[in-house]
């Protein structure tokens, strides 16, 4: 979609849902129980803010959905060959009942800011948290990430 030019491989039991692409430019993937979920947007306005205040700022957004949040890592990462600022901030969902877990990341390309944000419960996250060879993180989200590709400009 000329919209949100990109591509990316996920799961065969997964759902696409598109109906924030034309307001919002926000594409959703979610798995069957919808828990865990990836979502990617982009901007259709170029900016010159950088993506460590873009990332600050999506931190601050998300923290005011939360009973109780914390940061527990920030870091870089690349996707689709964008430099990504990302931080793993824990969130306590009212609605939820349970620890929740947030990996989200603002990279720019060509001047348009790109938000990948995936979603989880805490216990199944990543194998530190669950014990298991492969949480969401390993089972999921970096193979989905790893065959994105931002392959142009958003339309406006």
């Amino acid at each position: 979609n000329p919209r949100v030019p990109f591509a990316v491989y996920y799961p065969p039991d997964w759902t696409v849902d598109e109906s924030d692409l034309a307001a919002k430019g926000q594409v959703k993937f979610f798995s069957p129980t919808r828990n865990p979920s990836l979502w990617i947007h982009v901007n259709t306005e170029r900016t010159t803010t950088s993506i460590d205040t873009l990332r600050d700022a999506q931190a601050k957004g998300l923290a005011q959905s939360c009973v109780r949040s914390g940061v527990e890592l920030t870091q870089q990462g690349t996707v689709s060959n964008v430099v990504f600022d990302e931080l793993i901030e824990s969130c306590d969902l009212a609605d939820q009942g349970q620890l929740s877990v947030f990996l989200f990341g603002v990279g720019l390309n060509h001047g348009f800011a790109w938000d990948i944000t995936a979603y989880s419960p805490r216990m199944d996250f990543n194998h530190n948290t669950c014990g298991c060879p492969a949480g969401n993180v390993e089972a999921f989200f970096d193979p989905m990430l790893n065959s994105a590709n931002i392959y142009g400009d958003p339309a406006g």
